[in-house]
């Protein structure tokens, strides 16, 4: 599925100032992280429904240091065969989470402009280290995330028509729905025209991405 040109990436903490407070939903942004940290597959999915390209996440916590908002290194990789995924990540991106105002939750991503940062995380760590340089990331505008809260799941949608569709998809603006739980991700991606009709992407069913490791569940 494709969430193609989706997401991404940060903001550079020399340049940008790091002030936000704890806000009233500082638990649940903290259990939202604990939830979307983690390996994640929609392989099995992909197996019931041909339209799916099967692909692996790594989702990871950095900068523990800032103080405005969690950061989250999200890396996407499509199998080139049955349960063999990529050696390198098609998709490269950094996640904020961070209470805006009204109390709101907010999932931002923010673009890397060097796409190989952050592909080696697993051997160097430090690597990303470098995303906070000077213009090393761009912020999506448009396409954040905005969540209502859940007894066990956060659900989060894109809001108006702001957000920029890949081209290929020929669309005005795409939507985006991620539903988070504890043990899988969903995530339903639609490129509509400029009266709302759904022109490209997903028509149906979510995607779904089964957590992969057990041991981060509900982690918070």
């Amino acid at each position: 599925m494709m969430l193609g040109a989706l997401f991404i990436f940060l903001v550079c903490c020399t340049t940008i100032p790091a002030h936000s407070r704890d806000g009233k939903n500082a638990a649940e942004i903290r259990r939202l992280v604990a939830f979307m940290e983690g390996q994640f597959t929609s392989l099995e999915h992909a197996r019931d429904d041909s339209t799916i390209v099967p692909t692996l996440w790594y989702i990871d916590r950095i900068w523990w240091d800032r103080t405005d908002g969690a950061w989250l290194l999200w890396r996407s990789y499509p199998y080139i065969r049955d349960s063999t995924p990529a050696p390198e990540p098609s998709e490269v991106c950094v996640i904020q989470i961070h209470e805006i105002e009204h109390g709101l939750i907010e999932q931002a991503f923010w673009d890397v402009r060097t796409p190989f940062i952050g592909s080696t995380f697993d051997q160097d760590s430090s690597v990303v280290e470098q995303l906070r340089t000077k213009d090393a990331l761009s912020k999506r505008r448009g396409c954040e995330i905005i969540y209502q809260i859940g007894a066990d799941f956060y659900l989060g949608r894109t809001v108006g028509m702001a957000c920029v569709p890949p081209k290929d998809m020929n669309a005005a603006a795409l939507l985006a729905t991620w539903r988070v739980r504890p043990m899988w991700i969903e995530l339903l991606t639609q490129g509509i025209n400029s009266v709302g009709d759904v022109v490209a992407g997903r028509r149906g069913k979510p995607v779904f991405f089964m957590r992969t490791d057990d041991a981060r569940a509900g982690r918070q």
